[in-house]
């Protein structure tokens, strides 16, 4: 995160709008608890930790509710040294970007003190160090798919791959990030408006046409080195992007990031993964399983959700060019201004 990672949670099956008439029935309140995502890596900060609440109904989760503001938020390390973090916006905190850099070895342990006394802190996580990434790239994946009118369609993606080397003296653990930037042409001078009718006309906008579109993944990606121990790890799929003219219409920038992380934040993570690849139904229950490393100090049977993890970070990024694949993805069509497109900037990225 920028380092913000976030966690899945399961919305209620149903909503309560449009009464009639109030019913008349006594309900238990829901149980209202903290989530908390950070980390601290061998890159240089800030660092990121962000504070939410969500709500319980029994076996469920409702989606995020409200920021926590106004806490104080720590990050220390086995030295002793530890650093306040600021709220920079509603529920999210940072480091300075000097104050403190995680290292190999380093011991970290995160504390919340929320405004109404509250302390929680996390169980110290080890910085482990991240084997390089000996090679990112990208293949051309068909992919079967079934289609709005119930038929089975073949529909292409772009898989991101990625190849390491296990050292094999100790158990690893795996985690993978993709970030990407690609560039859009679109056509403002085409755009539609409507008169006082209500019919379409042509008004054609100024700008912009040339944009530059940044996403981050929020695609859960982790694993263990069970199956490949002290061997090399080949075509490891971090992501899979469709291949349609708005991705690949122009050059295409892809960033992996390969995290060392510790055991108990594989599981963490793995538990999550598990449950997303499971049916997708909203009656699926709340990753309540997913075992926190983050406690209240003083009622440690209080339930917390997220993890606090510190992570050795190895990264390789490159371009996908229009025609690697031996075909064009073709004309992204997007008669209007190219800004309006979520995480566009007309500003050139410095790498591009």
């Amino acid at each position: 995160m920028h380092a913000a990672y976030k966690y899945i949670l399961i919305v209620l099956p149903f909503l309560l709008s449009g009464c009639i008439k109030p019913l008349d029935f006594e309900a238990e309140e829901p149980a209202k608890m903290l989530v908390v995502s950070g980390m601290i890596t061998d890159e240089p900060g800030p660092y990121t930790v962000n504070l939410t609440t969500t709500f319980k109904y029994g076996s469920y989760f409702s989606d995020i509710e409200p920021s926590v503001r106004n806490a104080e938020v720590t990050i220390s390390d086995e030295n002793g040294k530890t650093v306040t973090l600021k709220e920079t916006h509603p529920g999210v905190y940072e480091t300075d970007s000097a104050a403190i850099r995680g290292r190999v070895g380093g011991k970290y342990t995160l504390r919340v003190k929320l405004r109404d006394g509250k302390q929680y802190v996390s169980e110290t996580e080890e910085l482990r160090a991240a084997q390089p990434i000996d090679r990112v790239y990208a293949r051309l994946k068909p992919v079967v798919i079934v289609n709005e009118k119930n038929d089975q369609v073949t529909v292409n993606y772009v898989s991101i791959l990625v190849d390491t080397k296990d050292p094999g003296n100790e158990r690893n653990f795996y985690r993978w990030i993709f970030n990407n930037t690609y560039e859009v042409t679109t056509q403002p001078e085409n755009f539609m408006g409507v008169d006082h009718n209500g019919k379409p006309v042509p008004a054609p906008k100024d700008c912009c046409h040339q944009c530059w579109v940044s996403e981050k993944s929020s695609v859960v990606n982790v694993r263990e080195d069970l199956q490949f121990n002290g061997n090399a790890l080949v075509g490891q799929e971090v992501s899979k992007i469709p291949f349609k003219p708005r991705y690949f219409q122009n050059k295409h920038f892809v960033e992996v990031r390969q995290f060392a992380i510790s055991e108990g934040a594989y599981r963490f993570w793995k538990t999550l993964d598990d449950q997303i690849a499971g049916t997708g139904s909203v009656q699926e229950p709340a990753p309540a399983n997913a075992v926190s490393n983050i406690k209240n100090e003083a009622n440690p049977q209080e339930q917390v959700l997220g993890y606090f993890s510190a992570a050795g970070v190895s990264k390789k990024s490159f371009f996908i060019q229009p025609f690697d694949f031996g075909i064009y993805a073709g004309t992204f069509v997007f008669p209007d201004d190219c800004r309006i497109i979520s995480g566009a900037t007309t500003k050139r990225p410095s790498f591009w």
